[in-house]
């Protein structure tokens, strides 16, 4: 029943967050012209409204899949920035001190030394390694052990999806304001564009902080069980 809710719940993400971007890209490509309406449609071809709709809801859930694989992109280095300064993804590993980051980075590729400085130079891409995959180990273990704990860690990634969706569907809506000549109105979604980038990369603390207290719920609760099953 939990996976069954789960499935529904990530697809209905999907949905929301596939309209939001296909009305921005058809608002981009159709460059003002008024598209056709259903009556017009229904003279040149009988459409089955049973049919319409299961297309509709195809292409809206495959439209959302790729706006959040696209909405991920941009966000990654903030992400990042916010991975690597999270201490509890640190615990248990064995970073490397940032003398050492630096000789091994200097021997890495560009886009290394960019990632480095866009870190803030103190941070090395060994050690993002690690917090990322501290943050992916101890969100697997809570996702695993404790079901109330999974469904808030859960509900912070799905609304940084969303988050993310709505950011790209409103990025691409100022654009096409801008292409038009409506520079008042797309200068208030740049506001908006912006907004949203403060929004997502609060979203994520929030995430990431779900993840390390949940986890040390879970290690404290594993702790209390131990001595009774010594017993």
């Amino acid at each position: 029943m939990e996976s069954l809710s789960e499935f529904v719940a990530s697809a209905f993400e999907f949905l929301v967050g596939g309209i939001l971007f296909t009305m921005s890209v058809v608002f981009l490509l159709t460059g003002g012209s008024t598209l056709p309406s259903l009556s017009e449609s229904e003279k040149l071809l009988p459409i089955d409204s049973t049919l319409v709709s299961i297309v509709f809801v195809a292409l809206a859930y495959t439209m959302g899949v790729v706006g959040e694989s696209v909405a991920r992109s941009p966000f990654e280095i903030l992400l990042d920035r916010i991975t690597v300064r999270t201490d509890a993804f640190f615990q248990g590993n064995d970073a490397p001190t940032t003398q050492e980051g630096s000789a091994s980075g200097t021997r890495g590729t560009w886009r290394n030394r960019i990632t480095e400085f866009a870190l803030g130079g103190e941070y090395t891409i060994r050690q993002l390694d690690l917090a990322r995959a501290e943050r992916e180990r101890q969100r697997a273990k809570v996702m695993t052990c404790h079901e109330s704990l999974h469904a808030e860690v859960q509900g912070q990634l799905k609304r940084l999806r969303l988050e993310r969706v709505f950011w790209l569907s409103m990025a691409v809506t100022t654009v096409a304001l801008a292409i038009r000549g409506y520079w008042q109105y797309s200068a208030l979604g740049l506001v908006f564009t912006v907004c949203l980038v403060w929004v997502v990369n609060t979203r994520f603390k929030r995430f990431c902080g779900a993840i390390a207290r949940a986890y040390k719920l879970v290690e404290e609760e594993n702790l209390r069980q131990m001595p009774h099953e010594g017993k």
